[in-house]
């Protein structure tokens, strides 16, 4: 340890070396930011979508259709579920069209269905940068260039059902991802909402609300 702490002390950096390992520095610091932005994003919107749940939550109260938290997280938890599979319609039915245009092609045309791998394969595009060594590892040395001829595009049927199958499954298991994420929300939603309703604020609720303006009215009157 001693020995590796002395080396280290002992290493003298280039301007290449101090360029490098700033826009390696540089590179982490944005890789950061872009994350934490990104975080605040999807918080703001899982807020407001966990907000949604909470007009029909009001309408129950309002009406009487309930008379216990236990109801009303009961009724909220099914809206929740059917917001839910209205979110994930969309995708799914995409996915599943595309999956079975597919499996029909393979079935018809006689085409061996792992075909796909091999023009997903070829549209991993490769890199390539001059390397050099810091602290006895090899890095980056520039800006990475995309080999050329490294991408093969197939401008046929056939790649055109594999790039819409791989698409498809792409968008629609982010899809099904923040709509299972907005469930959750709306679900936390509901368990605050029925907490506040029948225990920590029973006097603010809608209907209590409602009561006392007319109690007000009447007396003004």
């Amino acid at each position: 340890m001693l020995s590796m702490a002395n080396t280290l002390l002992n290493v003298t950096l280039d301007e290449r070396d101090k360029r490098i390992l700033l826009i390696v520095f540089l590179l982490i610091l944005l890789l950061l930011l872009l994350l934490g932005g990104l975080n605040r994003l999807l918080n703001a919107h899982l807020e407001k979508s966990a907000k949604d749940i909470e007009p029909p939550l009001a309408s129950y109260m309002k009406y009487g259709l309930v008379i216990n938290e236990k109801e009303l997280k009961k009724l909220g938890e099914d809206k929740a579920y059917m917001m839910f599979f209205k979110d994930a319609t969309i995708p799914f039915i995409t996915m599943l069209g595309i999956f079975i245009v597919f499996i029909i092609y393979c079935a018809i045309c006689r085409v061996d269905w792992t075909y796909i791998f091999g023009v997903y394969d070829d549209i991993m595009f490769e890199l390539t940068a001059p390397t050099t060594i810091i602290f006895g590892i090899e890095v980056w040395a520039d800006w990475p260039t995309i080999v050329e001829d490294s991408i093969i595009i197939h401008n046929n049927f056939e790649g055109y059902i594999a790039y819409a199958l791989f698409i498809s499954f792409i968008v629609g298991f982010f899809w099904y991802l923040f709509a299972s994420l907005r469930l959750d929300a709306r679900l936390k939603r509901v368990e605050e909402k029925a907490k506040e309703y029948f225990t920590d604020k029973v006097e603010d609720t809608p209907t209590k609300k409602e009561d006392n303006n007319q109690e007000k009215k009447e007396e003004q009157n």
